[in-house]
């Protein structure tokens, strides 16, 4: 072959077809592919320097460990050449992945010269113990390098080698270990004596134990804590001597709040019933896989909290009641629906996986064979990795920052040839709880044990399904899978076989050599799926109304079994079927066939690649190289013109335009997206007359003046044509040109106008005057500060609010004067008023106005009051006024304004509330206010109580208390009181509705935070606090308890006083004082910067001197410290402060544990005691002997844990650091 000249343009043979196009790129590519290969002989390897070839080394080894770790079949390549030997020789991590075959007769040389050869590196090591070994004191050398260690063999030998590890000091690079008995051994050994565990082996020996996988072993299940993965299966407990109970099930995984891997298998184990109610929280969990009875499963599934994100596996064996598996589907159910109502941004579970494997083991005489069902649900078409694997001994790879593995939901067990317990009945049963108009895929690769009537019902019950995999392989089951194709066949087949889109099948023998011998198995598969193709094409050429075509069929031939006899005139009758009905493509392990799209000609695939011919010099492979690569880049820009993007409908383009322009993640004003025009001139003429991508228009105090910046506005108003406009308006000058404004205002929907009185007040008139304004919903004006005369509002006309805005659903004004009684337009669900007046300047605001507007919004969810400068009166008249639909309550003004529009209000039991009665600096005056607060509280609670135990979870229990100083004058303290359903803080204690103004779907989707209620006071001195204080925790006591002996609020169980450093210790007192139920207490230390920031100790000196009978301060189970530095050069100069906090909590814990340990009467233990140290303030040597003193007085009686940058996972690293 001549090469063509590079100085002149090489002539390119362009065929005017795809078909010709297609197969002419797909032969320069496999020329391009043999050119580089040859090429790579003249550019030798060698060439590369010893780092890059150490890398390319450690990739092979890695991808050769994917699937075993321990494999060693990568140590081939050093057989390339000396230096390629020399490299991986001086290559520790290479070599640290050790697997140890322990009996009489074998030799560890192999694994001797590994670790040797591994230098330091910490150590992966499988030991397979299967007699005696004499290289015990070998075993021992590499102890302390250990990271990972799975030990599996016989009971005797395992126990031999935990005694080993007890004997030992302690492991502290040890993450991971895993205890199993060998399945092949387990026919010779007693089962009744299971590899027994030392106590002191989780607790003191391996202290950074992280994940542990146990099979047949006795332990103490009290020494398990602080794990991230853990499996157990067949263990029992030495805790005490009955049988294992539930609770006690439950008790591992609450002293692993950071578990993220949950494996527990019990088949056929009968266990006692769960005693206790409280629920066990793991918010990190990412999967939970359950093996046992039915009853079991669902005890653990009821008390233990997951993540909505969570994956579950749960096998139920064996069924014995009717009712096993409705009472486990039920459980995955209550999951399923939790995670779509609540987490709507989480892709749904679109995806079925249906696993039957045929158990001919357990085959009786004459009898059917028995099978192993598994029903999955996921996000995912792809069957996860998670399912049946080992969290210690599989190696899965890991997942990118920030990825998260598609959550699935999966049922296994094994059902009945008849009866309730039959594999129809049940895979309606897990149908019917997923939700079958979501599920658009049907995975059956690995159910060759269903029947055609079990797959009927399938399809039956999934009418939007779109894409079906199957697979079929030599000596399997093919009577399944032909009966799955049977099923989507005929007239009375489902509707959902005949409109699946995609139909992949996959080829397999079962054997690698059966593919050399006999491919005679293929020819059912192929009949039966051609008279499937067959059916669907007649369907679509016949032109029935709702024949849908098979528009995409895939055939999975990776070892090219489809192009040998019988399979190829098959393939050509298939091709010919899908020819203009949709697309045939076989996925092959020859370059040239699985890279051809099948169609009517199957030519393609038979015919010989023409032959290459190749250089002999580097310059004439570059020549060649270069041309071939020009005609390609040719090629392909001639099929783009045969196949161009314009061939979309225009419609089509339009959403794909709509959605990038307008993201949620995006300004709503934001024009970066009309750079999409540039694209070509199609799309610029469909962006210029689509009006909605025009709508949204921001007007700021520089853009909307006469003048070339003021175009583009004027450009987005004429090309929105008449759509209903979004318009955000700043005028902060007199040169805006209101008449052109005022040209648009009948077409608003969502209006927000700021600026000066006078620029404001303009607009405002001519929205007065405009005929009408029937698509504004939104509307919002302010004004600027300092911006016109003292006083000087913003006068509304008459009437624009009532019937000239029929849709008007949000209203916020501000500096705003009007007319009270005046009609306003009942679609009004958000209403703000800040600082407002009315219209008469001489009459003041009274509560009856605010009650007389607010008789005209019926459908009301959210109002906020605040009030001007000028005293509303507290004068109410008209009797009180409903708002059944009010979520959200914010009002400050004079406190007996907020009661009396308190007592005239009747507004839900779940309304939030935030009060600031304006200079309450005592409790005399808010004694008014609390009677109607108190009166709503508990109402809340009551009904809660009363309600099912979902509502029941949801009543206030957690008391939130911040105090801050004025500044003017310093003397008095904001003070706010709020109750919560959450023990956290909520991100705000005032919803601001206005975030919500420019959401498309504000109307429709309202969000607000949980339900809380506040209330913000400014007491003058510390008496004053304890007043408050008093009367507002009173205030939520049931009335029946008016005349109990009983004293303190039982319902708060949870206190955040974070951002409450000004309360004295006195405040702390009383506190504790009326909170006897407290269980949590959240605190925060800073650095004081003067001295009137109050006393930093305060907290636990009263947490430590309390009554012990009337206080809750040796009580309390849980507590939360967070430490802040006042600036970040002070954490590195004066730690003092910290000093004389973690002093007092040492004596706080200490007497905690003295109370403990009373054998007369011991107290309640400090289950936990969570320092938030972001800065590390912790690990500096000055307080390192009290943090070691608060850890040994924690031990035994809860669990201690520090979160800071240094060992995130909680260990404490207490001791002299370097660089501190």
């Amino acid at each position: 072959m001549s090469v063509p000249s590079t100085h002149s343009a090489p002539s390119l043979y362009l065929p005017d077809t795809v078909s010709a196009i297609d197969a002419r790129i797909a032969f320069l590519t496999a020329e391009l592919l043999a050119l580089r290969a040859k090429r790579n002989t003249f550019a030798p390897i060698q060439r590369l320097p010893n780092e890059i070839i150490s890398l390319v080394i450690e990739q092979h080894a890695s991808t050769a460990q994917e699937i075993n770790r321990f494999d060693l079949h990568w140590s081939k390549i050093m057989l390339v050449c000396r230096r390629w030997f020399e490299i991986a020789m001086s290559q520790h991590s290479l070599w640290a992945n050790i697997a140890i075959l322990a009996t009489r007769f074998t030799s560890h040389d192999m694994s001797r010269r590994q670790i040797e050869r591994s230098g330091t590196v910490p150590l992966n090591v499988r030991a397979t113990l299967l007699g005696e070994s004499s290289d015990a004191a070998w075993f021992i050398s590499f102890l302390p390098r250990l990271a990972r260690l799975e030990l599996g063999g016989t009971p005797e030998c395992l126990e031999s080698v935990v005694n080993m590890l007890d004997s030992a000091p302690p492991l502290l690079s040890l993450s991971a270990l895993q205890i199993s008995v060998l399945p092949g051994v387990q026919d010779v050994v007693n089962q009744d004596s299971p590899v027994r565990l030392p106590p002191s082996l989780l607790t003191e020996k391996l202290p950074n134990l992280r994940q542990i996988s146990l099979d047949a072993a006795e332990l103490h299940w009290s020494s398990i804590g602080n794990l991230q993965s853990l499996k157990m299966s067949g263990c029992f407990n030495l805790d005490h001597d009955g049988p294992v109970g539930v609770d006690d099930i439950l008790h591992i995984p609450r002293r692993c709040p950071t578990l993220r891997e949950l494996l527990w298998h019990a088949e056929g184990v009968e266990l006692l019933p769960a005693v206790t109610t409280a629920p066990v929280e793991l918010p990190q969990l990412e999967y939970i896989e359950l093996q046992a009875m039915s009853a079991p499963i669902n005890a653990i599934l009821e008390h233990v909290r997951l993540p909505n994100t969570a994956s579950m596996m749960v096998a139920a064996f064996p069924l014995a009641t009717a009712s096993d598996v409705v009472d486990v589907l039920a459980a995955l159910d209550s999951h399923i629906r939790v995670r779509d109502n609540l987490e709507s941004d989480l892709p749904s579970l679109h995806a079925i996986h249906v696993h039957a494997r045929v158990r001919r083991s357990e085959q009786p005489a004459g009898a059917p064979a028995p099978i192993m069902l598994m029903l999955v649900l996921s996000e995912s078409p792809e069957t996860s990795k998670r399912i049946g694997r080992d969290p210690i001994s599989d190696n899965i790879k890991s997942r990118h920052d920030g990825e998260r593995e598609p959550s699935f939901v999966a049922f296994s067990t094994q059902p009945t040839t008849t009866g309730i317990h039959s594999a129809d009945s049940i895979c309606a049963q897990f149908v019917g709880m997923a939700q079958a108009e979501r599920i658009t895929h049907l995975n059956a690769k690995h159910a060759q044990g269903l029947g055609q009537s079990s797959w009927r019902v399938l399809l039956e019950l999934l009418p939007a399904l779109q894409t079906i995999s199957m697979h079929f392989q030599e000596r399997g089951e093919l009577g399944s899978d032909l009966a799955l194709l049977g099923a989507m066949q005929g007239p009375d087949c489902p509707v959902a076989g005949k409109k699946i889109r995609t139909l992949s099948v996959g080829f397999s023998p079962w054997m690698f050599l059966g593919m050399q011998k006999d491919r005679a198995w293929l020819a059912d598969p192929l009949v039966a799926l051609e008279a499937y193709v067959r059916e669907r094409r007649d369907a679509f050429n016949s032109g029935v109304e709702g024949a849908m075509p098979l528009e995409t069929l895939v055939l999975d031939d990776s070892l090219d079994l489809l192009l040998h006899e019988p399979a190829p005139p098959a393939l050509a009758r298939l091709g010919k079927l899908m020819d203009g009905m949709g697309v045939l493509t076989r996925i092959g392990g020859s370059p040239r066939p699985s890279c051809a799209t099948l169609g009517g000609n199957s030519s393609s695939m038979s015919s010989a690649a023409p032959p290459l011919h190749l250089p002999n010099s580097l310059s004439r492979f570059d020549a060649r190289i270069k041309f071939l690569s020009d005609e390609l880049a040719a090629l392909r820009t001639q099929r783009n013109t045969l196949l161009p993007i314009s061939k979309l409908p225009t419609e089509i383009l339009c959403l794909i335009i709509e959605l990038h322009a307008h993201p949620p993640e995006t300004w709503l004003f934001d024009r970066q997206w009309s750079k999409i025009m540039l694209v070509c001139r199609r799309w610029h003429q469909i962006v210029m007359t689509r009006p909605s991508l025009w709508t949204n228009i921001s007007l700021g105090s520089r853009r909307i003046f006469r003048g070339t910046e003021s175009e583009m506005p004027r450009r987005q108003v004429v090309l929105s044509g008449a759509a209903p406009l979004t318009v955000r308006a700043t005028l902060c000058q007199q040169t805006y040109d209101a008449e052109w404004i005022a040209s648009f205002l009948p077409r608003l929907k969502v209006f927000e106008l700021g600026g000066t009185v006078a620029a404001v007040q303009d607009i405002v008139d001519r929205l007065g005057i405009a005929p009408s304004l029937k698509f504004l919903s939104a509307l919002h004006l302010s004004v600027e500060e300092n911006s016109g005369p003292a006083n000087d509002a913003i006068k509304l006309p008459n009437g624009l609010l009532g019937e000239k805005v029929p849709k008007l659903r949000y209203l916020s004004l501000s500096c705003t004067s009007f007319c009270w009684s005046s009609t306003l337009s009942s679609t009004l669900q958000v209403l703000q008023l800040i600082s407002c007046s009315t219209e008469d300047a001489g009459s003041p605001l009274t509560v009856t106005n605010i009650l007389t507007m607010l008789r005209q919004t019926p459908q009301l969810r959210s109002f906020t009051l605040h009030p001007n400068s000028r005293h509303t009166l507290a004068e109410a008249t008209g009797g009180p006024v409903e708002l059944a639909l009010l979520e959200y309550l914010d009002i400050q003004e004079q406190h007996d304004a907020v009661a009396a529009l308190m007592n005239n209000l009747r507004i839900p039991t779940t309304a939030a509330l935030s009060l600031l009665p304006v200079l309450v600096t005592s409790g005399a005056q808010v004694a008014d206010l609390l009677v109607p607060l108190g009166r709503h509280l508990r109402e809340r609670g009551r009904l809660a109580l009363t309600a099912d135990a979902a509502a029941a979870s949801n009543q206030m229990h957690a008391l939130h208390v911040r105090a801050q100083r004025f500044k003017d004058p310093p003397t008095l303290m904001l003070l706010t009181l709020a109750l919560s359903e959450s023990a956290d803080m909520p991100p705000s204690l005032r919803l601001d509705p206005s975030d919500t103004l420019f959401d498309a779907d504000w109307d429709t989707q309202w969000r607000h935070d949980p339900w809380s209620a506040s209330l913000t006071t400014q007491p003058n001195s510390p008496e004053s606090v304890d007043e408050i204080c008093t009367q507002f925790i009173a205030a939520l006591q049931p009335e029946t308890r008016s005349n109990s002996t009983e004293t303190g609020c039982q319902v708060i169980t949870h206190l955040n006083t974070r951002r409450a450093q000004l309360l004295s210790a006195g405040n702390w007192s009383t506190l504790l004082r009326l909170l006897p139920a407290l269980r949590t207490v959240y605190l925060q230390f800073d650095e004081k910067e003067n001295e009137e920031s109050g006393d930093d100790l305060a907290p636990l000196i009263a947490l430590r001197t309390s009554d012990p009978e009337n206080g809750s301060g040796m009580r309390i189970r849980a507590l939360r410290i967070a430490f802040a530095p006042g600036t970040y050069s002070a954490q590195q100069v004066d730690r003092s402060w910290i000093d004389e906090v973690v002093a007092e909590l040492e004596g706080y814990v200490a007497m905690r544990r003295s109370a403990f340990d009373d054998a007369a009467s011991p107290g309640t233990p400090l289950e936990s005691l969570l320092l938030q140290d972001r800065l590390d303030l912790l690990l500096h040597d000055s307080h390192a002997d009290l943090m070691q003193s608060i850890e040994r007085l924690m031990d035994g009686m809860g669990v201690m844990e520090r979160l800071g940058k240094v060992e995130r996972d909680g260990v404490f690293p207490f001791g002299p650091q370097e660089g501190c």
